[in-house]
């Protein structure tokens, strides 16, 4: 038996199975909340990666959690919209992207902790 062979094939099958994952309901959130997250840092200073990387992953948990929610509020003006998998998706990039402002407001709060505490005693 080729171990080559094998490899191939179990990197072949992971494949695979994120490409279906990713495809599917569960996988079309999560990808439209990071990309919520990360739109909103696009269009922001991006002054470093890291604020970047940290409001994709913002934006992909608050996007799969608040999704539901937001879905509701955008029904509100049409008296209600259908659970489709469009209007999931788009719900949830719009909640990643509140997300991202939730992750900014967090990292400030945490660099400002640290900043005091480094700062002397005496100060």
């Amino acid at each position: 038996m080729n171990s080559n062979l094998d490899v191939f094939s179990l990197i072949a099958n992971a494949l695979i199975v994120v490409a279906a994952w990713v495809t599917g309901e569960a996988g079309r959130v999560a990808v439209a909340s990071g990309l919520g997250g990360f739109a909103r840092w696009w269009n922001t200073d991006r002054v470093r990666i890291r604020d970047g990387a940290a409001s994709a992953v913002g934006g992909l948990i608050t996007g799969t959690y608040l999704w539901p929610f937001v879905l509701i509020v955008m029904g509100f003006p049409f008296g209600g919209i259908e659970e489709t998998p469009n209007s999931i998706a788009a719900a949830a990039f719009i909640a990643g992207a509140i997300g991202m402002s939730g992750m900014k407001i967090i990292t400030a709060m945490v660099e400002a902790k640290v900043k005091d505490a480094s700062k002397p005693d005496g100060d």
